[in-house]
């Protein structure tokens, strides 16, 4: 992220799962990421900044959301695909350009 803090996020399983956002090394949670889900996420990556957050969510749904992650706002909400996607990454050089991966 812009600033000092080192932060890192932890996705939760079960139904209607959160999104934990923890300051390193205090280990404090900074933030509660809420409705990107339905029952886990399989795959959640910063951009370059560390300013937005995407995640995938696990079967049923395989949900992509786009996080502004520090206002617990979500950018985009959208199927990611109609078969298992396990994994997505904002591109190094793009923020606007993500890439998912899975079986399919």
């Amino acid at each position: 992220p812009p600033s000092s803090k080192k932060i890192f996020a932890v996705g939760g399983l079960g139904y209607h799962p959160r999104i934990f956002i923890y300051e390193y090394p205090s280990m404090n949670i900074i933030k509660i990421l809420k409705d990107g889900a339905e029952k886990g996420y399989a795959n959640m990556s910063f951009n370059r900044t560390g300013l937005q957050l995407a995640s995938i969510g696990m079967s049923p749904d395989y949900m992509l959301t786009i996080w502004n992650w520090n206002d617990e706002i979500i950018s985009l909400h959208s199927k990611a695909f109609s078969q298992d996607v396990f994994n997505v990454k904002f591109s190094n050089d793009n923020d606007y350009r993500l890439t998912t991966s899975g079986i399919g």
